[in-house]
């Protein structure tokens, strides 16, 4: 009876951890869904660029938008080139992150605190 406690236990706090870690994007989240979008990790890091997560928090906070080449939400990953258009906070002094506030890619319009990762040169 114990042995069966214990498996049933062990079971529950599993799928509570694949829960509550499912809409994340971490390493493996953003790698995934960079190869859903047909993206290589592997070519991006080859060839210079980096993956940095939890953006606009951390190094990312003052990233120059020009070496921002994707654009990765909890769902989808954008190409900044194809932003149809970057509304800034104020425009006069915009050059990082921190000014965007959202960027449009199609139908598609991203909050600056929709950003969980980018892929920087």
């Amino acid at each position: 009876m114990k042995g069966l406690t214990l498996v049933t236990f062990l079971m529950v706090l599993a799928w509570m951890m694949e829960v509550s870690y499912a809409g994340e994007v971490t390493g493996a989240g953003a790698a995934k869904l960079l190869v859903q979008h047909e993206y290589s990790v592997t070519d991006l890091t080859d060839s210079g660029h980096k993956i940095l997560f939890g953006e606009l928090t951390g190094a990312g906070k003052r990233m120059n938008l020009d070496r921002v080449k994707l654009v990765i939400t909890k769902t989808k990953v954008f190409e900044i080139n194809k932003a149809d258009h970057v509304e800034f906070k104020h425009p006069s002094n915009a050059k990082s992150l921190t000014d965007v506030s959202f960027l449009e890619f199609g139908t598609h319009k991203v909050g600056a605190s929709q950003i969980e990762a980018l892929v920087v040169k």
